[in-house]
């Protein structure tokens, strides 16, 4: 998942909470919690609505950390990669130096 689509779902969350009917409230963080892939089954048959938006936000701050480390991965790649041409550069600047 995207960032963007986190975000997107953070949006819908707080949309979601701002409503004053709590039995309003419970299908739509339901279908959420099933669209982050936070849905977990009830325990004898009762579903708390603070359980549910708890286990929302830790599925968005999962994607959140994951996308993190996507980030860092890629960042430590390009960083290798530029080191490498820059070791190259001023290998072959040294050969020059040398074989005049």
């Amino acid at each position: 998942m995207k960032v963007k689509k986190s975000k997107d779902y953070r949006a819908q969350l707080l949309e979601i909470l701002k409503e004053s009917d709590v039995e309003k409230q419970n299908q739509p963080l339901r279908d959420l919690a099933k669209a982050v892939g936070a849905q977990q089954p009830a325990t004898r048959g009762v579903e708390f609505r603070d359980m549910i938006v708890s286990n929302i936000n830790h599925a968005l701050q999962t994607l959140t950390m994951i996308e993190m480390c996507k980030t860092a991965n890629r960042n430590f790649v390009l960083a290798i990669i530029a080191t490498s041409i820059a070791l190259l550069g001023s290998s072959v600047a040294a050969w020059v130096a040398i074989c005049k």
